[in-house]
């Protein structure tokens, strides 16, 4: 009896990308909502921002493109805490961020509510 071989399929980086797109539109919701703390942020020359967005466990690369930085109303900082909007992305392998606020937890709240009875 004669030995089967499995064949390798062997792809391309273009092929790789398309199988990672298809699987994430296929099983992540279009739109998502993500609460993190904003890390390694880099304002390039471009207009686009590139940062990470992270939490006590996990670390997600983001990148805002400089249409979408303009609308933003606030000077984002390392370590601020924002919900930032946006979709999974292959080319950035990460989140596409269309649109960004300061996360108001029930911590800081507290402090600003202890501040303004002092006055």
């Amino acid at each position: 009896m004669q030995q089967m071989r499995k064949r390798t399929h062997i792809y391309t980086v273009s092929q790789v990308n398309s199988l990672i797109k298809v699987a994430l539109e296929e099983n992540l919701p279009s739109r998502l909502i993500v609460r993190g703390e904003i890390s390694d942020f880099k304002h390039h020359t471009s207009g686009h921002c590139y940062f990470s967005l992270k939490d006590q466990s996990g670390i997600l690369p983001c990148v805002m493109w400089a249409s979408k930085f303009r609308n933003v109303k606030f000077s984002p900082e390392d370590g601020m805490a924002v919900l930032a909007t946006g979709h999974i992305d292959v080319y950035t392998v990460g989140v596409s961020i269309s649109s960004m606020s300061i996360s108001w937890s029930r911590r800081v709240l507290g402090r600003f509510s202890w501040l303004s009875s002092k006055w």
